[in-house]
């Protein structure tokens, strides 16, 4: 009673101020909660965009990055004075108002615990002090939970191209296990007619001796059988990719001597495509290596071949076959100015099967064979390229007196 007493006693001005007050103060927290619940809209927003950006991306992370940059201002406070950069293994992707400031806000972006990157949004003016400088608490739990999504999604693009890779190491496995078979099957077949065809053209240059015929004639049957040879050797080159010998025939190999050998057998095809082959007069000097001959005349013929079905219609071009020794070790040049591999090509071209020729001028088996090879040889061998110049392979082997 002694309330309504007290509350009678106001006059009609005090109530109405009063009831003006709890209005205006209602009105404030309305508006507060009002702009705390758009700020929370943008920020799911902004999380529900990276979302979809992850779907329809392809995989590719640059995609997404640059994307997820280009929906932060918006999710923020004050959205016309924010920009964003992510770096990531310093690549950078950056909103295209970006410029850095003293009013600074960052997330560090972890993959598999390790740090890799950052996450970095500024105001480019001043704005009223908050919770964090001028940003809102909120948005610091923002920008923790973008650096912590991409973080998972960049794990999760890794493991999808490790198993991506892993699948066609394994089918590349498979297509070999399978070659193997056939190439059996084939070099079965091969083995009787080519020993055949041998012996024919070795009985006939045995008689021919005992006549007087033409001397062309016996150099023809001579390249006959050294085509013979190469022909075996490729077939057995094709089932080594995919068998392994326990005897193994080492011998001396004399390099210079073998080179000769080898490039003799392309010299009409060089010259049909205008290429010069060049055998440096450093190979003269170079001491034997202990190997398998077939297998060593073989890392040649790939090589000189790739360059011949490289060289570009009329244009002068070269390749060239150089050597040193250094500590203990012979180091093997083959350079040519052909054109070069294309850089996305690169990582790829020692893969089996891989090849950037028409159908029916390569299978991709070369250089996959002369990587096994020299690895067999206990050597090694890299690629130097600039891709519309030309391309240097390297193979060292070590010198085993």
């Amino acid at each position: 009673m002694q309330f309504l007493v007290k509350d009678k006693s106001k006059t009609k001005a005090e109530l109405i101020s009063e009831l003006t007050r709890q209005r205006e103060n209602n009105e404030q927290i309305l508006q507060q909660k009002t702009h705390q619940l758009r700020e929370r809209i943008k920020e799911l927003n902004c999380l529900y965009g990276i979302s979809k950006l992850v779907e329809s991306s392809s995989g590719s992370s640059d995609e997404i990055l640059q994307g997820t940059v280009n929906l932060i201002p918006i999710s923020w406070q004050y959205p016309e004075s924010t920009c964003a950069r992510i770096i990531i293994d310093g690549k950078a992707f950056e909103t295209g108002n970006f410029q850095e400031t003293v009013w600074k806000q960052e997330a560090n972006i972890k993959k598999h615990g390790k740090f890799i990157g950052a996450l970095k949004v500024y105001y480019l003016d001043q704005k009223p002090q908050s919770d964090e400088g001028p940003f809102l608490q909120e948005e610091r739990n923002l920008i923790d939970a973008i650096a912590e999504r991409l973080g998972h999604v960049l794990e999760r693009i890794n493991a999808e191209a490790e198993l991506k890779d892993y699948r066609e190491k394994m089918f590349r496995a498979e297509r070999l296990a399978s070659l193997g078979t056939i190439g059996s099957a084939l070099a079965h077949q091969l083995n009787q007619p080519l020993s055949v065809i041998r012996m024919s053209i070795q009985k006939t240059l045995r008689n021919l001796s005992k006549t007087g015929c033409p001397r062309i004639v016996k150099e023809i049957l001579d390249d006959s059988l050294n085509q013979l040879s190469q022909a075996s050797s490729v077939v057995k080159g094709f089932l080594a990719l995919g068998h392994t010998s326990s005897k193994k025939n080492i011998s001396n190999i004399n390099i210079y001597k073998t080179v000769i050998q080898t490039t003799a057998i392309f010299n009409e095809m060089a010259k049909n495509v205008k290429i010069k082959l060049i055998i440096d007069d450093s190979l003269k000097i170079l001491p034997d290596i202990k190997g398998i001959a077939g297998e060593i005349e073989q890392m040649f013929f790939i090589l000189v071949q790739n360059a011949i079905q490289a060289a570009k219609p009329n244009k002068k071009q070269y390749f060239k076959i150089s050597g040193s020794v250094k500590e203990e070790q012979i180091k093997l040049a083959f350079s040519d100015n052909c054109g070069g591999i294309e850089p996305d090509n690169f990582d790829k071209i020692f893969e089996p099967f891989f090849t950037t020729k028409p159908a029916d001028e390569g299978t991709g088996l070369g250089l996959a064979i002369l990587q096994q090879i020299v690895t067999n040889h206990n050597g090694s061998v890299r690629v130097d390229s600039k891709f519309g110049r030309g391309t240097t392979f390297y193979t060292t082997f070590p010198i085993k007196r």
